[in-house]
């Protein structure tokens, strides 16, 4: 299985989507808190959940893996190391943890930007106030993690390039299985 990681906007949903149409990769699903995006289906991306709904869930055993972070849960109904064709998205500290417990059946895939001025310029467009500040707090927090990361990609222009990248390319071929 795959966790793939990074700051937000740098493309993560995309690249999955794409990658899971190239090689026959099936999405596993997280689940959050959060606010819906205008481009995000409920159930497709994510299972958005209220608070409370959430935090009966993580009680009933429902959610498995789970963190809280920018004033959000965000976690799986999904029991983890999952099959070698899976991929999904989370937090690089969450990647991190489920990573330790199943060292040798996740591989964890850190994108990195080119430029952290591009994702905060990036991210000013979309939050304001505190949630600006959290999440540019956030975005640090995973670049200093990035080394933990079972590989890592720079992110250039497209994270659709890293589809051509012979280590990525690697990757997702031994993972196929």
């Amino acid at each position: 299985m795959i966790i793939i990681s990074g700051p937000s906007t740098i493309g993560k949903n995309p690249l999955i989507y794409k990658i899971c149409e190239t090689y026959d990769f099936k999405y596993v699903k997280p689940c959050t808190t959060r606010t819906i995006r205008s481009e995000e289906v409920n159930g497709r991306d994510y299972d958005f959940f209220t608070q409370l709904e959430f935090q009966s869930k993580i009680k009933s055993k429902e959610i498995i893996e789970w963190d809280y972070c920018l004033e959000n849960y965000y976690g799986y109904m999904f029991r983890f190391p999952g099959k070698e064709n899976q991929i999904t998205h989370g937090l690089s500290r969450m990647a991190l943890r489920i990573k330790s417990k199943y060292p040798n059946e996740i591989t964890t895939i850190f994108l990195m930007p080119k430029d952290s001025e591009g994702i905060f310029n990036t991210i000013k467009k979309i939050y304001s106030g505190k949630a600006l500040v959290l999440r540019q707090s956030l975005i640090e927090e995973e670049i200093c993690h990035s080394f933990l990361f079972d590989e890592v990609f720079t992110v250039n222009n497209s994270v659709f390039d890293l589809l051509n990248d012979k280590r990525m390319i690697e990757i997702l071929s031994r993972k196929k299985k």
